[in-house]
């Protein structure tokens, strides 16, 4: 069994209430054309938190991740990690615009970000994926950065696979070189997209097993994700979307055993299976 948010030293919930959260989203609206995806999200999360988000396909899942470190743009609300809005500056007029690439590529260093497709460079070895960011972003030394790219590596158990190239890597290998390379950037916050979705079943429990100890170590997670059980063990707080909105949130008990939302109840009912056995490591 994981561990609890209070064993990992996460404050409750009452605690929390009084601390700045690290990211504050406010009436978070999206729009494609005719289609608005996200139609008002509100959200606070505090430090060492794990956030998992569910729900079903096109509810916004995704979009909401992308906009929490800019790489959607956001039509309308607000978002602020570590107090600063993200993506904009708010002038005198009442007015936003539109912060400049290297403002968002500095709030990059502070999200990490791990992607259902790995996004590995296959030209690169695996090391040199690692240490990309912190010496080209951070301004790190080569050896200073594949000093910590190696001791990542170890972390994630592959520390054998520095010289490999991707192309040589199961995927779930592959998946958590990308966490390695995330953790690199030194960030406050790592989201995580469906990383278990393009792997086959027998590679699942071993990248879940590295979210775990990221968990354990105190590591703030917002993850997208569809493996029920796993969110249930190590999430603090599971968050329902529906139609572009949170419809529910809650401790995992209670989203899970009593759902109070009529769509949260016909989610479960045709995912009920996903609860059942063991999914974590």
């Amino acid at each position: 069994m994981l561990e609890s948010a209070l064993d990992r030293g996460v404050a409750p919930a009452e605690q929390r209430a009084a601390t700045q959260p690290l990211i504050a989203v406010r009436g978070l609206r999206k729009r494609y054309a005719e289609h608005e995806v996200l139609r008002g999200v509100d959200l606070d999360v505090y430090a060492g938190e794990v956030i998992a988000i569910i729900g079903a396909s096109g509810s916004g899942k995704t979009t909401f991740l992308r906009c929490l470190n800019f790489l959607e743009e956001y039509d309308a609300g607000e978002i602020h990690i570590e107090g600063k809005l993200v993506g904009y500056r708010a002038e005198a007029s009442g007015a936003r615009r539109r912060c400049s690439e290297r403002e968002n590529k500095e709030l990059r260093t502070r999200v990490g970000m791990v992607f259902q497709s790995f996004n590995l460079f296959p030209h690169l070895r695996v090391i040199d994926n690692v240490t990309l960011g912190p010496v080209h972003v951070l301004g790190k030394s080569r050896p200073e950065a594949e000093s910590c790219g190696k001791k990542l590596l170890e972390r994630v158990g592959l520390g054998m696979k520095c010289s490999a190239y991707p192309a040589t890597l199961s995927g779930g290998q592959q998946q958590r070189v990308a966490i390695a390379r995330a953790l690199a950037m030194n960030p406050a916050i790592i989201l995580f997209d469906e990383v278990t979705s393009a792997l086959d079943p027998e590679l699942v429990g071993e990248v879940l097993q590295v979210m775990h100890d990221l968990a354990r170590d105190g590591m703030t997670m917002i993850l997208v994700t569809h493996e029920l059980l796993f969110a249930r063990e190590v999430a603090d707080r599971v968050v329902f979307f529906a139609d572009g909105v949170i419809a529910e949130q809650g401790p995992p008990k209670t989203v899970f055993d009593a759902p109070q939302d009529q769509r949260l109840r016909q989610f479960m009912h045709r995912h009920v299976h996903l609860l059942k056995g063991a999914a974590s490591p």
